[in-house]
């Protein structure tokens, strides 16, 4: 079970996934968004306790806030796509999603050797926050821009 902590959350944030689809139609996917990123920020504290029951919580809770969030934005970048360009909005987002994690994970073995699970969990918890101000933009966005003309 080393390294693979968060496993038992799994079918937990499947489950988060269609409550979250939910509460996207109701509430607006910007506004799930953020919870979802909130819900993260929650978690991440929640495992500096040192209490193995907290760090448990958190993980769960980081799990769920995770699936939520990026099931959301990726759900976003469809919905604010021109209509001629989903598929490469779509791969941009996947490309981005997965050089982030590979960059995150990389910056976060470096920041465990000086600073142990405290230094990881305030840098993951930094990039949350940024995320979460990068949400406020969201509504004044449009939701898809207007179609191109043809140049012909």
């Amino acid at each position: 079970m080393a390294g693979r902590s968060w496993e038992p959350a799994v079918p937990g944030g499947h489950v988060q996934l269609r409550v979250d689809g939910g509460l996207a139609d109701r509430f607006g996917r910007p506004k799930v968004l953020r919870a979802g990123v909130a819900i993260m920020l929650a978690g991440a504290s929640l495992t500096l306790i040192g209490n193995l029951y907290a760090v448990l919580a958190g993980i769960v809770a980081f799990v769920f806030g995770f699936f939520g969030a990026h099931s959301v934005a990726s759900g976003l970048v469809g919905e604010r796509a021109a209509a001629e360009s989903k598929a490469q909005a779509s791969s941009l987002y996947l490309h981005h999603y997965y050089a982030g994690s590979s960059v995150v994970g990389t910056t976060g073995e470096l920041l465990w050797k000086p600073y142990g699970w405290s230094g990881v969990v305030i840098s993951l918890m930094t990039l949350l926050l940024l995320a979460l101000a990068a949400t406020a933009v969201l509504p004044a966005l449009p939701k898809e821009p207007p179609p191109r003309k043809d140049p012909t």
